[in-house]
């Protein structure tokens, strides 16, 4: 027996309906089936909803709101896809418009009163109308999360001059949204009464807080959704709040958290829910991601402060909740818990609704499909294709995805660059790189020079970090039989169009081959710089590029203007031979003196010139090699002393880790192997089998020699260890001993 889709909460729909006879009458029509389906089961129909995350661009609504029968192309491309694609509600996990950095004079100017006023106007005409275009497309119901854009965007949340601050307009913006998203006309909240899971209830909304009108919980049929406004207003004046030492903040007065009885709260509605029988499943959805590492396209690239050791992180982690989705960063990513759940993080886009999610939903599945747009024009083509797909299966405990959507690997290199191929620029898709007159770019300017070459990246990241490319000649790399290196010269240019991977305190590592024969310049090998200039502004002052330089031959590390980590040794690396540079952070937010430089397996001596604060890494830059790429021309005028690479680059990796000396990269460790501490006190240990006839009589360890004692002892590291490589050393490899 099936029954009619609104019979499927009753309690809910009572709630909606408190004083409606029908209703009651329904209720006990249901109550009666139940009992029924003690003999005939009474089986949920399967359903689907959307999410759309920052799909932006609804300003235009501010001064003018939609009307009853307005068209345009947004409202055209939204009914489009409800028509195409169904789905019975739709989520939007912030950023529905681009508010930012405009003065809120202009609001005055529009609206008369005061600023606060005047910004609550525009942004409550802008929400209404967004809710209104949804339900011109059938989404009658509309979970909406606050994002940085809905409360005035990243220079919304600091003081540029007091005029046009806008942090005295964050309550305004904050209670714009709630009247336009989630009140009636008749100003009643949309969801308000309580929820009850069995015999336990508990309220809907976290009356009380300052979130009361932007954080809720739901139940549509046999889904749990709780939407959360996890922005949190940290001071009251005009000081940026940042702290290095953890790796919070970073971006003005406004961080991202979940505390006190907010928090609370979402534990309460989160565990309640988990025990019971009439949910089947948990979804989550605030703007910031949680977890990293994510893609990033053209974004601020804010983050959730302390990610999965934070306690909103853990509640979900420990209480079964199946997905987390989020938005903020333009571009696709699904993460699993590394922390023994299947939750599931998934981080999507849909700016000019260029990409959206369906969600396809039964009692025992959630399939996430992920559709991206296909066409001529740039933008507004109305026309999409699958490109990824992600199956929670509640019955095998199982999470699996595909394209767009597979499952990234924390632990292996998110960006890798063999130079052994290069392509046609446009031949593989980089989600959000467009030109003015096509949906797929053919060809970019990267410092003056016009890229029509890609270089594809063969790293979790995938294509949307390939990166794009001039004049670099792929030419046989001796140092490997049957590859290749690319060859750079001054006019050379590599830039990647993704955002990051640096985030704040994350640590992030790499290793880069180089051979050079330049003798009298500071070359740039790798660079991570900031977008937009600000890093020379009070606005990201504190905040560290990373930039890897040979100075006539010896490796130095630039991470602020007058900061440097530079190798004390006086061996110089521009003697036309191959070397690799390995660059670890060890753990979150160390110092610039902590990170791990190493030369060909060495560990090098560093002397740290200027500050040595814990780093915090812009969130909004680019990386680069053998120059500055795509990152502003500040960066010119910052460090005139460096200049473009010569000489040849080959296997550059990057990791969202450590990198580690000792080799351990694989998961079985018998020992703890060379210690560069005490590398002459390096350990070994009895092991069975045949590992000792391939162990040679002597080992060495940061230079170190020791014999081998007796035929059944290995020592377990190998001999030269290649920081972040997987292949076997010619002493005995770790793959032998697991």
């Amino acid at each position: 027996m099936v029954l009619p889709s609104f019979y499927h909460n009753p309690k809910i729909l009572l709630l909606s309906h408190p004083k409606s006879s029908e209703m009651n009458l329904l209720y006990n029509l249901y109550s009666s089936l139940v009992i029924f389906s003690t003999i005939t089961a009474v089986q949920a129909e399967d359903w689907s909803f959307m999410v759309f995350a920052d799909f932006h661009g609804s300003n235009q609504y501010t001064n003018y709101p939609l009307q009853d029968g307005q068209t345009d192309e947004k409202v055209e491309t939204i009914r489009s896809i409800g028509q195409t694609y169904g789905g019975e509600l739709a989520l939007l996990p912030g950023d529905s418009n681009s508010y930012g950095g405009k003065p809120t004079q202009e609001f005055v100017d529009k609206f008369g009163g005061t600023p606060e006023e005047a910004v609550y106007q525009g942004a409550y005409n802008c929400y209404t109308s967004v809710r209104k275009m949804f339900g011109m497309a059938g989404y009658k119901t509309l979970l909406a999360a606050v994002g940085d854009h809905e409360i005035g965007g990243n220079k919304g949340f600091v003081k540029v001059t007091e005029k046009n601050s806008k942090l005295n307009t964050i309550p305004a913006l904050r209670k714009a949204f709630e009247d336009g998203y989630n009140r009636n006309q008749m100003g009643e909240y949309i969801v308000d009464e309580r929820i009850y899971f069995g015999n336990a209830s508990w309220p809907s909304r976290p009356v009380g807080t300052d979130y009361e009108g932007t954080s809720f919980a739901y139940i549509h049929k046999n889904v749990l959704f709780v939407t959360v406004d996890a922005f949190m207003q940290v001071t009251d004046d005009y000081e940026n709040y940042i702290d290095k030492e953890t790796g919070r903040g970073g971006e003005g007065t406004i961080t991202c958290t979940v505390k006190d009885s907010h928090l609370s709260w979402f534990r309460n509605i989160i565990s309640e829910g988990n025990r019971s029988e009439d949910v089947n499943h948990i979804i989550v959805q605030a703007h910031l991601p949680i977890i990293q590492p994510v893609r990033k396209v053209s974004c601020s690239g804010q983050f959730f402060d302390d990610a999965r050791e934070s306690e909103f992180w853990k509640i979900m982690n420990d209480n079964d909740v199946d997905i987390y989705f989020a938005g903020e960063v333009h571009s696709n990513t699904a993460s699993l818990s590394r922390d023994g759940s299947n939750l599931v993080q998934i981080v999507s886009r849909s700016r000019a609704f260029n990409n959206f999610l369906k969600v396809e939903v039964s009692d025992e599945s959630l399939e996430v499909i992920s559709y991206n747009e296909i066409g001529e024009k740039p933008k507004w083509n109305g026309k999409y294709e699958e490109q990824g797909r992600l199956i929670v299966n509640k019955v095998s405990k199982t999470v699996t995805g595909t394209g767009v959507l597979e499952l990234i690997n924390p632990e292996a290199p998110l960006i890798h660059f063999d130079f052994n191929s290069s392509s046609a620029l446009g031949s593989r898709q980089v989600p959000g790189l467009t030109s003015d007159d096509s949906l797929i770019a053919t060809e970019v300017n990267i410092r003056d020079s016009n890229c029509k070459e890609a270089i594809e990246n063969k790293g979790e990241f995938g294509v949307q970090y390939d990166a794009q490319v001039t004049k670099i000649y792929t030419i046989a790399d001796a140092r490997k039989e049957g590859s290749n290196a690319g060859l750079f010269t001054e006019s050379s240019r590599m830039a990647i169009f993704g955002v990051g991977p640096y985030s704040g305190g994350q640590p992030v590592s790499f290793s880069i081959w180089f051979k050079t024969v330049v003798t009298d310049k500071d070359m740039i090998l790798m660079h991570y710089g900031d977008t937009y200039g600000n890093f020379l502004s009070a606005w990201n002052y504190k905040k560290n590029h990373f930039t890897l330089v040979l100075e006539n031959g010896v490796p130095a590390l630039y991470t602020q203007i007058g900061t440097k980590a530079k190798s004390s040794l006086k061996q110089k690396l521009n003697d036309d031979e191959w070397h690799k540079i390995d660059v670890s952070m060890p753990t979150h937010s160390c110092r610039l003196s902590q990170v791990d430089l190493y030369v060909d397996g060495h560990v090098q001596p560093k002397i740290v010139e200027g500050s040595n604060s814990h780093l915090f890494a812009l969130t909004s830059g680019n990386l680069s090699l053998g120059g500055f790429g795509y990152s502003s021309r500040n960066h010119e005028e910052a460090y005139p002393n460096l200049s473009p690479f010569s000489g040849m680059i080959d296997d550059f990796k990057l990791y969202n880790r450590p990198l580690n000396p000792n080799g351990d990269l694989f998961t079985v460790v018998q020992s703890k192997g060379c210690d560069k501490s005490n590398p002459e006190g390096f350990n070994i240990k009895k092991v069975p089998g045949n590992c000792s006839r391939k162990c040679l009589k002597r080992k060495a360890c940061f230079g170190y020699e020791k014999k081998r004692t007796e035929p059944k002892h290995c020592i377990l590291f190998r001999e030269k260890v290649g920081l972040g490589e997987a292949e076997d050393g010619v002493s005995c490899s770790l793959k032998i001993l697991a």
